[in-house]
């Protein structure tokens, strides 16, 4: 690996966790995330992308085609539902350009995969998605208001306290 190399895949986390920190942030604050945040990133993500090719260049261009891939099969994925926020499906499509090779930052990860690393980030996102319904099973029985489906989906809540959160009442 390169100094440059190194600096590039430094970068590229970097840009990926401000951004999705932020969009997170005002996600939760407003429900929505701004379009522009993606465009930044992918953006930045072809500069990085072109420094790469004109200084290093890469090892398999191979992986350059799963970007166009994977930022189909995310708009496939929203089109059909699969996805339920635009900001997510365009999140996933910027990830896609930012990271479309797995990153080495001083030896880590130290697992290497065939996959396309947004590919991998993806399925790494589907299974902590997965434990969402086992956390709020746990946090049901707890509370002692188990109801099959409702402990795997939700929990309850005062209608007044409801009316000042983000949720469906």
């Amino acid at each position: 690996m390169t100094e440059i190399t190194l600096y590039l895949d430094i970068t590229r986390l970097l840009v990926g966790t401000i951004i999705l920190f932020y969009a997170s942030y005002t996600d939760l604050k407003t429900r929505t995330a701004s379009n522009l945040l993606w465009v930044i990133m992918a953006v930045i993500a072809v500069i990085l992308l072109i420094i790469q090719y004109l200084t290093t260049g890469f090892e398999n261009y191979y992986y350059l085609l799963f970007i166009v891939i994977m930022i189909a099969l995310f708009y496939l994925m929203f089109q059909l539902g699969l996805l339920f926020g635009g900001a997510d499906a365009k999140a996933l499509m910027a990830i896609a350009i930012l990271v479309p090779i797995q990153p080495n930052i001083y030896n880590f990860p130290i697992a290497e995969t065939l996959l396309p690393f947004s590919f991998v980030i993806f399925f790494s996102s589907l299974i902590l998605f997965l434990a969402i319904p086992i956390g709020l099973f746990f946090y049901n029985l707890t509370k002692k208001t188990f109801k099959i489906p409702h402990s795997f989906l939700g929990y309850r809540m005062k209608i007044q306290k409801a009316r000042k959160k983000h949720v469906l009442t």
